[in-house]
């Protein structure tokens, strides 16, 4: 006689990183592009998107 196996149906689910970090940190993407780039003793503070920065940026500069 052989045995009963009853029909087992795994789900699983891949979800990126990012979408865990969004769910938990709605800000994080804004956050992560409005780093304090400059900031003085008067408390004025510059922020920029650290990223885009550099000799290296993909973005044109005045750089010669």
């Amino acid at each position: 006689m052989a045995r009963y196996t009853p029909p087992v149906q795994v789900k699983t689910l891949q979800t990126p990183w990012k979408v865990l970090v969004m769910r938990a940190d709605p800000a994080f993407e804004a956050s992560k592009r409005k780093e304090p780039f400059y900031e003085f003793s008067n408390g004025r503070r510059f922020d920029e998107n650290t990223a885009m920065q550099g000799p290296y940026s993909p973005l044109p500069h005045d750089n010669p």
